[in-house]
């Protein structure tokens, strides 16, 4: 099973850095194939309403889509601002080996985030009704299908899974 961690700051508390770190430093057990940090900077807190993010993983899983958080140029823009919400995944590789199932993984508005822990039984059946509607698959995983079926159907998409 994979391992996930979240920490959200509050008023005018930013996520800690370095504790977050630690935190998913410590379910590495959990998921020993890939690690996943995501930091977000929302204009919900912030005078600019400009928002943005970082998706990181560490130096080992590196890949040409992702950066290492133990660059030292990513650590001084991690400590250059303030982060809101911070999302991390240490993932057991089932389905999809590759690292474009890595995760917190989203569809390609950036939009819609997920880390999921578990399988969707029915993941090839729901992709292909979903690649009727037009949904492109970058990955095998059924992570994938799941944000797609959010984007599509909302929360009356959990209605359709069968898995756990």
């Amino acid at each position: 099973m994979s391992g996930i961690f979240g920490a959200l700051g509050l008023q005018k508390v930013s996520v800690d850095v370095y504790r977050a770190r630690s935190s998913v430093d410590l379910l590495s057990h959990r998921g020993p194939d890939d690690a996943g940090y995501l930091f977000f900077h929302t204009g919900a807190r912030h005078n600019s309403e400009i928002s943005f993010y970082q998706n990181l993983t560490d130096d080992v899983f590196r890949s040409d889509l992702l950066a290492s958080i133990d660059n030292e140029g990513v650590q001084a823009l991690l400590a250059s601002h303030d982060w809101d919400l911070f999302l991390a995944h240490r993932r057991l590789s089932i389905l999809d080996l590759s690292a474009n199932a890595h995760q917190p993984m989203s569809e390609l508005s950036k939009n819609i985030w997920l880390s999921l822990d578990g399988t969707i039984y029915n993941f090839k059946d729901l992709r292909q009704e979903l690649e009727r509607f037009g949904y492109k698959f970058q990955t095998k995983s059924c992570e994938e299908v799941v944000i797609y079926a959010y984007a599509q159907w909302g929360i009356e998409c959990i209605k359709r899974f069968n898995g756990m």
